[in-house]
């Protein structure tokens, strides 16, 4: 399940975030631009510690500092970051 929460029609499905959360609860979800909703951040933790499976979230978004933090104060302890580099000319060539 992939989420933009830059589009208003992913963003709505989370009215009631927990609900959605829960009903697709068997699913990966991925919530890209994650700094629109930063509120999420408390419902994951909670969600997380009911059920510790890893790799149930993909949490996608700019890496403001403040937000980093902020999650890394909520989440800590569930919660691993990645930062990855921007393409280079090569890996956008096509064979």
């Amino acid at each position: 399940m992939f989420l933009d929460l830059e589009l208003p029609s992913d963003l709505r499905k989370l009215a009631d975030p927990e609900f959605f959360l829960r009903e697709n609860a068997d699913k990966l979800i991925c919530i890209d631009e994650v700094q629109v909703k930063p509120d999420l951040f408390s419902l994951l933790r909670a969600l997380v510690d009911r059920d510790r499976r890893p790799g149930r979230f993909l949490v996608l978004g700019s890496a403001a500092r403040d937000l980093i933090r902020r999650s890394g104060e909520t989440l800590a302890g569930r919660i691993h970051y990645l930062e990855l580099s921007p393409f280079v000319w090569a890996e956008l060539q096509t064979k």
